[in-house]
């Protein structure tokens, strides 16, 4: 994998492994807790990150099969990626895209856990197949902003990750 994308897949590792040690500690009341009738669970909120996840991992391989006459993103959608990830810094409340919205009402957490670090190395498997002529091509369309390549999605994943911690660190100290 190439350097700057190992870093950035190291960090998303660390993360979903210190989540991991978290959600560990919490019992199912808590898991399963939603803060208002309209509001996410903590469970709900982890299905959301790992259908994100495996939804880029299926982009990826799909984009891959033309990355050769694919061309190298431009300015403008620098600037889309740029945007979406200063916007999930903060703290406004997005409604997620339709495609990742739907969340089941209970899961096994286990069970999202197992899913999640399949997912996850599906991702590491996608990305060792770049190489430093494809990483600044489109492999993932976010509905939103557009077009990202493979550095702008795992920025994404990052913050989007982050943007949902927060949600699960605050429905675990309310309860």
């Amino acid at each position: 994998m190439l350097q700057n994308l190992h870093h950035k897949f190291i960090l998303l590792e660390e993360e979903r492994t210190e989540l991991f040690t978290k959600l560990e500690k919490l019992d199912g009341r808590i898991l399963n807790y939603k803060p208002a009738a309209d509001k996410w669970s903590i469970v709900q909120i982890v299905f959301h990150l790992v259908k994100t996840e495996k939804l880029v991992v299926i982009s990826i391989n799909r984009e891959l099969k033309n990355i050769d006459t694919s061309k190298k993103l431009g300015m403008k959608e620098r600037l889309s990626a740029l945007l979406l990830n200063t916007a999930l810094k903060t703290n406004f409340k997005f409604k997620a895209p339709e495609i990742v919205r739907n969340v089941p009402v209970e899961y096994d957490i286990n069970e999202l856990i197992t899913k999640w670090i399949t997912v996850r190395n599906n991702l590491k498997q996608a990305l060792e197949k770049l190489n430093s002529d494809s990483i600044n091509k489109f492999v993932f369309e976010h509905p939103y902003s557009g077009k990202l390549d493979a550095v702008q999605t795992l920025n994404f994943l990052h913050n989007h990750f982050n943007h949902h911690l927060k949600q699960i660190e605050k429905i675990s100290t309310e309860c």
